[in-house]
Parts: C-alpha cells; sequence; structure tokens
C-alpha cells in the first residue's frame, strides 16, 4: 500500500478558489449585517432587488472617490491662497481670473472716458446719454463676473453672494485694481518653479493621501457592525487541506480587495484628481495603472494587520484593535464630506499646516502628483505611485511572515485590570455587585468600549450633523435646543441599550447563576446607560441655561422630566434581549418588540421643541406604560430566553394587549369623529359625534372581546375580577359609587373655578363656554354621549384590562396612578387633574367591588354632574 502523498494543489487553482470563497464570505458577512439591522432575507426573496442594491452601492462608492479627489485638489488651491501673505485685506482672484479683472477695469475706463466726453461736450443728445448708460451696464456686468469669479469658498447662499458683491463693487470703485491680488494657484507651476511655496500645498495634499490611503487599509473586506464576534480567517481551516500554508496567507492578503468594491472602484479616486492637475492626454489609463495596484497594495497590508491582530495579540485585546480599525475605517470615509461643507475648510488648513509645513518634504507628493521632471509627467506619476504601492506590498507581506513565524496561536494568558481601586467592592461605584460588573466589564474588555460607546456616539455625532439646521434654528429658542438634547438622548439609549446587550455575547447565560437573577441585571444596564444619556442631556440642559438665563425653570422642568423618560426608555431598550445563537453571536432585536419600544419615543421631545407640554407628558405617560408592558412580556419569557421553543406568552388580557387596544380604540374615534365633523352638519355636531362613538367603541369593544375569546378570556372573566381581599357588597358598591362620582365631580368643578385665577387657563375655560353654548341645543346628544356611552366603552378598557393588567405588574398604588394618568391624558389638558382623580377613585372602585358596574355608575354620575350642575 503506497503512503505517498497527493500532490499539493496548484497555486493559480488555490487562489482561485479562495478568491471566489472570499467573495461568497462577503455575501454572507452582508446577509449578518442586514439580519444585525433587522432585515432578515425571506426565503424565495427576489435575488434581483440584491443586485440593484450591490449596483448603487458600487455607484455611492464611486462617488466617493470621486468627491475626494476633486476635494483634495480644490482644498489645496484654496490652501495656497491662505499661505500667501499678500492675499491679507485684499480680495482674491486666481490667476486663471486676470482676464476678467483686466476687463471690469477696461470697462470702467471706457465709462469714465464716456462721462469726461459727455461732460466737456456743449450740446448733448439723447444718444450720448444712451451711451453712457450703455457703458455703465457694461461695466456693472463685468463687476458681477469679478464677483462671482471672486467668491469665497463656501458663501454660497444668497444672502453672501449679495454682500459679497456689493463688497467688490465699493472696493473697486474706491480703490480700482489695488484692492485685488491675483494668486497663481496651478499647483504645477508651484511646484515646478518654487519648493518653498509648495510647502503648504505639499503639506495638505500629503495629509489627504494619506488619509485616503489609511482610509482604504481599514475598509477590510466590508463595515463590520459586530465587532464582538469571534473572526475566523480563512486559513484557519485551509492548513488541513493539501495546500501550501504560503498560498493561504497570500491569498488571504487580497480577499478584501475581493470582496469590496471600494477597492476596485479606487481608480475614480485619481481620475477625478489628475483631470484638475496641468496634464496633457488623458487622464483615465493613467487612473487605471496607479489605482488598481494601489488597490491591491492597500488591500494586503489591512488584511496583513488583521493578521498580526488575530495571531499576536489576546483575544480581548485583538477585539478593540479590530474594532478600532473598522471603526477609523469608517470615520475617514464620511468625515471629510463634513468638514469640506464648512466654509472656507481649504483655507482654515492651509493656516493650519503653514506652520509646520517647513517641516514637510515637498519631493513625495510631487513625485507621485506631478513626477519628478521640469514638468508633470502622467509616466514619471504612474512609475511613482508603482514603486510606492510595490513597497506597501512587499511590507504587508513581510509584517504577514512575521506574524506567522512564532506561531497561529494567539496568547491565551488573559490578565484583569492592571488596578481596580475605583471600582472596589468598597468604593462609592462598587456598592452596587451589578453595576460594578458591568464597569468592571468596560474596563477589562477593550473592544466594549468600541462596540457600546465608540460606535454609538459615532452614529449620534452623524445625526447630529443631519440636524445641524435644525440647531441653527435653537438660536433664538431655549424648547428648539432642549428638544434637540432629548433627541440626542433618546437616540444614543436606543443604540446603547441593544449594543450592550450585544457585547455579552455567549456570556450572558452566566446571568441566570447569580443570586440577584437577569432581570437585576438588566436594571442594572438600564440604570447605567439612563445615567451616561443624563450627562449628554445634562451638558447640553446646562448649555441652553447659559444661552436663556431667563427660562432656568423651564429648563430645569425639562430636564426633571427627562429623568423620568430616560429611566423608562433604558428599561424599554434592555427590554430587547435576545440569547445568542448557537455559535455565540448576538441574534438582532424582534423586529415588533422593537417597534412597540419606539412608541412615545419622539412626543417628549417635539412636544418641547413646539411648547406642545400636553404632548411632552403624553410622551412620558405613554413611554412609561410602554416600558411595563414590555417588562411583563420580559418575565415571562426569561426562564425561556435559552429556549424559546418552549416559550409561554404573558396571560391575557396582558398590559401590552390593553395599551395597543386603547391607542387603536382612541385614534379610531378621533378620525372617526374628525371626518364625520368635517362632512356633517354643524347643527347635528353632538348628535353625529354620539352616533359615531358609539359605533367605533362598540366596533373596539367587539373586536376585543374576539380576540380575547381566543385566548379562552370571557366578557364575564373582564367584568368580574376574582382578586384577593374583602369585597363590597354590590349595593353598597353602586351607592359608593354614585356618592364618589357625584363628590368628585364637585371636586372638579370647584378645580375649574380655580382655574379662573390663572389668565392662560380663564382664556381657555372662556373659549370652551362659548363654543358649549354655539351647541346648548344639541346638550342631550353631549349628555347622551358623556353619560350614556363614554363610560361603558373607557372602563371596559381602562379598568378592565389597563388597571388589571398594571395591578397584576406593578401593585396597587403605583397601577393606580400610572392608569389613572394614562386614562386622563386623553382628556383635553385642563381636566386632566379631575379625571386623573375620577381614574384612581374607579381603580380602587374596582379593587375593592371586583366588578365594573360600579367604576360605570361613577363615572356616569362623575359626568352628569359635571355637565348639569354648572348650568
Amino acid at each position: 500500500m503506497s503512503t505517498q502523498l497527493p500532490p499539493p494543489t496548484p497555486a493559480r487553482r488555490v487562489m482561485r478558489l479562495l478568491w471566489q470563497t472570499a467573495r461568497r464570505r462577503a455575501a454572507g458577512r452582508e446577509l449578518r449585517q442586514r439580519e444585525l439591522m433587522g432585515r432578515r432575507r425571506k426565503e424565495g426573496a427576489d435575488s434581483g432587488l440584491g443586485g440593484l442594491m450591490r449596483f448603487f452601492m458600487v455607484l455611492i462608492v464611486c462617488f466617493i472617490h470621486g468627491i475626494l479627489g476633486w476635494n483634495m485638489i480644490q482644498a489645496t488651491r484654496d490652501a495656497v491662497t491662505s499661505s500667501n501673505p499678500e492675499a491679507v485685506g485684499h480680495i482674491i482672484l486666481s490667476s486663471e481670473d486676470q482676464a476678467v479683472l483686466n476687463e471690469a477695469i477696461a470697462r470702467q475706463t471706457e465709462l469714465n472716458q464716456r462721462k469726461q466726453a459727455l461732460a466737456a461736450s456743449t450740446h448733448t443728445t439723447m444718444a450720448d446719454r444712451q451711451e453712457v448708460i450703455e457703458a455703465e451696464k457694461r461695466r456693472d456686468y463685468a463687476l458681477s463676473q469679478l464677483a462671482n469669479r471672486s467668491q469665497p469658498p463656501g458663501k454660497s447662499n444668497s444672502k453672501a453672494r449679495q454682500a459679497h458683491r456689493a463688497e467688490v463693487e465699493r472696493r473697486f470703485r474706491s480703490e480700482g485694481s489695488a484692492a485685488f491680488v491675483v494668486v497663481d494657484r496651478s499647483l504645477g507651476n508651484l511646484f515646478t518653479q518654487s519648493s518653498r511655496q509648495a510647502a503648504v500645498p505639499a503639506a495638505v495634499l500629503g495629509l489627504f493621501l494619506g488619509w485616503w490611503l489609511t482610509m482604504l487599509v481599514c475598509q477590510g473586506e466590508g463595515l463590520e457592525l459586530d465587532v464582538q464576534r469571534r473572526r475566523h480567517p480563512m486559513w484557519e481551516w485551509l492548513l488541513s487541506h493539501p495546500i501550501r500554508p504560503v498560498h493561504a496567507f497570500y491569498t488571504e492578503l487580497l480577499a478584501p480587495c475581493m470582496a469590496n468594491p471600494i477597492y476596485f472602484t479606487a481608480p475614480i479616486f485619481f481620475w477625478s484628481a489628475f483631470r484638475l492637475l496641468p496634464f496633457n492626454g488623458p487622464v483615465w489609463p493613467a487612473a487605471l495603472l496607479v489605482g488598481l495596484p494601489l488597490a491591491v497594495a492597500t488591500s494586503a497590508v489591512g488584511k496583513s494587520l488583521e493578521t498580526v491582530a488575530l495571531l499576536r495579540l489576546g483575544v480581548r485585546t485583538r477585539g478593540a484593535v479590530l474594532g478600532l480599525v473598522s471603526w477609523f475605517g469608517y470615520i475617514a470615509m464620511i468625515l471629510p464630506f463634513f468638514l469640506l461643507q464648512f466654509d472656507g475648510f481649504g483655507r482654515l488648513l492651509g493656516g493650519l499646516l503653514g506652520s509646520v509645513s517647513g517641516w514637510f518634504p515637498v519631493w513625495p507628493v510631487r513625485a507621485l502628483l506631478f513626477g519628478w521632471g521640469d514638468a508633470p509627467s502622467l509616466t514619471q506619476v504612474t512609475v511613482s505611485w508603482w514603486l510606492f504601492s510595490s513597497a506597501m506590498a512587499l511590507g504587508a507581506i513581510g509584517l504577514t511572515q512575521r506574524a506567522t513565524v512564532h506561531g497561529l496561536q494567539a496568547p491565551t494568558s488573559g490578565t484583569g485590570p492592571a488596578s481596580s481601586r475605583l471600582l472596589a467592592v468598597r468604593s462609592r461605584f462598587g456598592k452596587n455587585p451589578l453595576q460594578r460588573k458591568e464597569l468592571l466589564w468596560l474596563w477589562r474588555d477593550k473592544g466594549a468600549i468600541v462596540q457600546v460607546l465608540l460606535v454609538p456616539l459615532t452614529i449620534a455625532a452623524t445625526q447630529a450633523f443631519h440636524f445641524r439646521n435644525l440647531y441653527r434654528l435653537a438660536d433664538n429658542s431655549w424648547s428648539l435646543l432642549s428638544g434637540v438634547a432629548i433627541i440626542c438622548g433618546t437616540y444614543l439609549l436606543l443604540v446603547l441599550g441593544p449594543r450592550s446587550l450585544a457585547s455579552e455575547g455567549g456570556a450572558l447565560w452566566l446571568s441566570l447563576t447569580w443570586p440577584r437573577g437577569l432581570e437585576d441585571l438588566l436594571k442594572a444596564k438600564a440604570r447605567l446607560w439612563s445615567r451616561i444619556a443624563n450627562w449628554v442631556v445634562g451638558c447640553i440642559l446646562a448649555v441652553s441655561c447659559l444661552f436663556f438665563p431667563a427660562d432656568w425653570w423651564k429648563i430645569a422642568l425639562v430636564g426633571a422630566g427627562w429623568l423620568i423618560f430616560s429611566r423608562t426608555l433604558a428599561l424599554k431598550a434592555v427590554a430587547l434581549v435576545s440569547a445568542p445563537s448557537s455559535s455565540g453571536e448576538a441574534e438582532p432585536p424582534n423586529r415588533a418588540r422593537y417597534w412597540i419600544a419606539l412608541i412615545g419615543t419622539l412626543a417628549f421631545g417635539t412636544g418641547v421643541m413646539l411648547h406642545a407640554w400636553h404632548v411632552a407628558i403624553m410622551g412620558i405617560v405613554f413611554s412609561s406604560l410602554v416600558a411595563v408592558a414590555m417588562w411583563q412580556g420580559l418575565r415571562a419569557r426569561l426562564p425561556y430566553l435559552f429556549d424559546p421553543w418552549s416559550e409561554k406568552s404573558v396571560p391575557a388580557p396582558s398590559l401590552l394587549h390593553a395599551t395597543v387596544g386603547i391607542a387603536l380604540m382612541v385614534e379610531g374615534v378621533g378620525i372617526a369623529v374628525a371626518l364625520a365633523s368635517a362632512f356633517g352638519n354643524p347643527a347635528t355636531l353632538w348628535l353625529v359625534r354620539s352616533v359615531v362613538y358609539g359605533v367605533v367603541g362598540s366596533i373596539a369593544c367587539i373586536v376585543m372581546l374576539g380576540f380575547l375569546k381566543e385566548r379562552n378570556v370571557d366578557f364575564g372573566d373582564i367584568v368580574r375580577w376574582p382578586v384577593d381581599g374583602v369585597r363590597f357588597p354590590m349595593r353598597r358598591g353602586l351607592a359608593l359609587a354614585v356618592m364618589l362620582g357625584g363628590a368628585t365631580a364637585v371636586l372638579a368643578i370647584v378645580y375649574m373655578l380655580g382655574l379662573r385665577l390663572i389668565p392662560t387657563a380663564n382664556e381657555a375655560l372662556d373659549e370652551a363656554a362659548r363654543f358649549a353654548t354655539q351647541y346648548a341645543g344639541q346638550k342631550f346628544w353631549f349628555a347622551l354621549l358623556a353619560v350614556g356611552m363614554a363610560p361603558l366603552t373607557e372602563e371596559y378598557f381602562f379598568r378592565g384590562l389597563l388597571y388589571r393588567s398594571l395591578d397584576r405588574e406593578l401593585g396597587d398604588w403605583r397601577a393606580m396612578v400610572l392608569s389613572a394618568a394614562f386614562f386622563a391624558i386623553f382628556h383635553p389638558p385642563l381636566a386632566w387633574v379631575p379625571v386623573a382623580a375620577l381614574g384612581v377613585v374607579n381603580a380602587w372602585l374596582f379593587k375593592k367591588t371586583r366588578h365594573l358596574l360600579p367604576c360605570v355608575i361613577c363615572h356616569a354620575t362623575y359626568n352628569a354632574v359635571v355637565i348639569f350642575l354648572p348650568g
């Protein structure tokens, strides 16, 4: 029997197969990123859509390269202007615009001659005056062209253009050509004539080129959103195959170039830059000859850095390094677009680099962009870039070789933090063991900083830039600035919560063995992240107080509301927890739960910004109720977190059922009443509203009854509440309901009279009285609506479903207060206090009598007394 081993697979076949594997791996990573973002790919979905998305992705990266190359040259030209000492105090023109200045001077001279001739003439005709007018028009047109060509970069709005044109005309008439200075911004002339003058543009060009090359190196095989998972390079499983290990490693160096379109579109950068440089002939062949080898070299450097991190760094450290590399690749790609939108960025950059440009060597930039001869040469530029790309590729190969010499296993001996006195048990931060666990995790796991803090803050900063116009409006309003702070804090919490849960990874099950349990761990996370968000929002609100000191007490009230809102929002965020998959990777949050968590998130911020305080309070109450509902569901599924197939739902009626049912019922009634009022007769307004409310409310009740019937909950199970404790007899309960309803109504009337002492409230009450007088003939229908219909529907939803679920989750007084607050926010703001009192009374009645009928009688009595007693 022969023991001869089979011959190794040929190198070409190995490389071809591995590059195909790299492309498939990139497609799998793209699918995984879509899953993490919540866009799961359905079975049998149209694959053409994915191809269209990839096509648009290629277009986007082409645009990125093109705009970066174009802006590199434009910013360098602006920097040349700022580095010219003669430009100080003058209006700057490029050397290409000398003819425009000469034209303006010639037109001014012509106009002066026409005016002198007209003044010297003893007999002037209409034709002579018309020639002067035409000369003035030509002079004004020349000045307009001069103003357009000397327009400072970034000042593109109409107001800035008009101001600059007025300045150009004023100085031209007073100073003439002395007001202008012509700056030679031809980069080719600067680099071929004087190395001293080329120092500043060389520094700017070197900075842009270094930034662009670093961006390519850090791109890798695609943007990584989940940097906590372990990375498996292809050579980890290929070393057992009959191939040469060197083929696996060297092919891996080109995997990013095969998988990421940002590499093979790199020639667009050079094509865009070369078009603005003084080269003779077509530039696209040189762009291809320069861009493609450089793409291969940067791909190799990026993969070599990843290999070094995987082989020579510890598990926790390599996670931080890979995360930082991926993060910087994203930042390096988008940051220039933001910076270049600021006014005069090129001149500012030239001013900053002017002090250090003397130490920057000019010859490397000159060789890479203009050549080394007396005139710009594309051939010399191509040779320079080939030499530079070869040096990068050889460096990547040498770095990979050096990393693999010491073995293919990363060091496994990990140590904890060098010093953790700050988080010791006796310290202020270590009193709560769960809080100490979170802080120690951040202290120990370096990759967690990237995943939990750096990436969310980067996303928040990106969104802040997108809303920059809104911040400019906030200069004149404390409410807008406070609303922006709330929106930023909301966005931060919605990102922080899921990412902190994902960073636990496969270690999440360890929390089940703690004496405190996983629920306490999640609450500790919620407290930690809400405090982080509180610091961010608090800083912005403090700045608001500095800008608007007279409104400090209003800003303080917004801050107090934020403290409640942030806690509920953090609880909703961590309630999205899901167990990692069998491979240890984090699963994306359930989309239905995620959308439920968004309920009420923007109402608080938008209410503050628009001075709609009732909307802001509704956002706080709604968010609090949804948080309790999500935690009720979380408690039901926590025992089955690692066994979701055995998960049991919350017994009906759950708090989520009640919340969604009430929201749909109220929205349905509001839309139906609005439509009926718009197309109905004003004389029958309350008749129409009574009928619509009765029909829509009945439909909502019937739909909810059918929904609960499928979950083995009958109508009688809602009307009667079998709770422990002393139960009032029905007759006593009904008599008590009438008395409590009347007493609450009297207190409501007294409260309304007290509101008359407040001017704004008094105006609103007068408006309501005028409205009631206008429809006084329809008082019967209004009473039928308030006394006969509303108590039945509202008590079924707010007490029968909502309060029952809240009491099961929170207990007595908290359930009463929250259900009453939720009941009140669906009424006019001036009636919130008495309606909330009625909600508390009815919740107490329902708990004591264990029946909804006394609640309906109390509600009807309250409405009847409020309607008829004042009249």
